[in-house]
């Protein structure tokens, strides 16, 4: 699922706040004994996932803040005023590791589902993605009775151009002849290289 837009992302926050805000009140009633850090790790990564890392940080800054709202009307069963500023330090500091670890986890996931669509030379989708994508387009003019136009091309002599000049020059040529092709199309058109010299 990709991150929210901004509504949601806006919608995402407030009910993570809710839910660590609950947490707190929790706390709250069952005392200092019960550790609930755990628990708090749920909207904290449910917020970095899904609302990225910003809204992990700010999720994870109120988690912490919640639970040291908790301890301060508890503040009688410490034994010092500072443990329990000093504990949700402590907290906060592996609530915001969390965070940051799901965000780059999330990141990865979101490159390499970019990179097993795309081309790795020319950085158009591959044959792969076409397919999904020529499916979806060839379902729309069946249901809507439209016609579809694919235009297939074909680079004439681009083993001679490797073997004369190397592959450095046919891989420019390549990148090139995606360019040029990719800025005469429409937004709506997709592009997509087959493999070797074919688009």
């Amino acid at each position: 699922m990709e991150r929210f837009n901004k509504h949601s992302t806006i919608l995402l926050t407030i009910f993570c706040f809710i839910f660590a805000s609950a947490i707190g009140v929790i706390r709250y009633l069952t005392g200092p004994e019960l550790a609930l850090s755990l628990f708090y790790l749920f909207p904290v990564g449910l917020a970095t996932w899904y609302g990225g890392r910003w809204v992990g940080v700010f999720i994870a800054l109120m988690s912490a803040l919640s639970w040291l709202a908790a301890d301060i009307m508890m503040l009688d069963s410490f034994s010092s005023i500072l443990i329990p500023f000093l504990n949700e330090t402590f907290r906060l500091i592996v609530f915001l590791v969390v965070t940051y670890i799901i965000s780059r986890l999330k990141t990865t996931i979101d490159n390499h589902k970019k990179l097993a669509r795309t081309d790795h030379l020319t950085g158009i989708t591959n044959r792969r993605a076409f397919f999904d994508l020529a499916n979806l387009e060839l379902s729309k003019a069946r249901r809507y009775q439209t016609p579809i136009s694919i235009l297939y091309l074909d680079i004439d002599n681009f083993k001679h151009i490797n073997d004369q000049f190397g592959h450095h020059i046919g891989d420019r040529l390549l990148r090139s002849v995606a360019k040029t092709i990719k800025n005469n199309i429409r937004a709506i058109d997709v592009i997509a290289r087959f493999g070797g010299d074919e688009f």
